[in-house]
């Protein structure tokens, strides 16, 4: 319980697994967000984040590192709460299994996020013809604005999932990294890996310091990576 917790307490790391109640949570985040202001923040869960994180934590304006890695991370609520922390200097998510019109409404809704809201989404889902679609039902075609300023601080990026999520969300970052850590899942096509490249030598070339990439734990190439 969070009632043992030093007020001087200044780092979180909260690891869940099946089975413990969101209410658990809730409660445990609010106590600690109420009683203590962090430095660093991670929460590791199978479960989908509590929608309403951003209001729990919008006391915590001091945070530097935040790490997140449960459905529900990506949701634009939370990108708002994330663009607001002006101190925040490092940032771990998974974007696995994330569309680029997802990830374009973490950043979009936002005023102060990495871009704002896109001027055109399509999906398949969109009002198109077939004939439109045919052969590229695969894709979202995105029409972004200029970068905006959010993120101002962040500097170390850590991102799990497919290479074309990767490089989306990494698309929408104004901010020099100088830090970024991948882990990918197996990527379907090698165009993917010259978009990431692409990407990374475009936002960061005058930043980057480092780059480790290493293979998610379900990915199939793991041993390729590790070679």
């Amino acid at each position: 319980s969070a009632m043992f917790l030093p007020s001087s307490l200044r780092h979180i790391n909260v690891e869940i697994g099946t089975g413990i109640p969101q209410d658990d949570l809730i409660n445990f985040l609010t106590e600690v967000g109420t009683e203590n202001s962090l430095s660093s923040l991670s929460i590791s869960t199978p479960t989908r984040l509590p929608p309403y994180l951003p209001k729990i934590m919008q006391s915590q304006t001091s945070l530097e590192r935040v790490g997140l890695t449960a459905p529900g991370a990506l949701s634009p609520s939370i990108g708002r709460w994330l663009s607001s922390i002006t101190t925040l200097e490092s940032l771990r998510l998974d974007v696995s299994d994330k569309s680029d019109g997802a990830i374009a409404a973490f950043f979009g809704n936002s005023p102060s996020s990495g871009m704002s809201s896109p001027d055109f989404v399509m999906t398949p889902d969109s009002h198109a013809s077939e004939k439109e679609l045919s052969g590229t039902e695969s894709l979202v075609f995105v029409n972004l604005p200029s970068q905006a300023e959010g993120f101002k601080a962040l500097r170390h990026l850590s991102l799990s999932g497919e290479i074309g999520s990767i490089s989306s969300f990494l698309s929408r970052i104004a901010s020099p990294l100088q830090h970024i850590e991948l882990a990918l899942d197996e990527p379907e096509d090698v165009k993917e890996w010259k978009t990431l490249w692409s990407t990374l030598g475009k936002h960061f070339r005058r930043s980057l310091l480092s780059l480790p990439i290493t293979a998610s734990g379900t990915s199939r190439f793991h041993d390729l990576v590790r070679s």
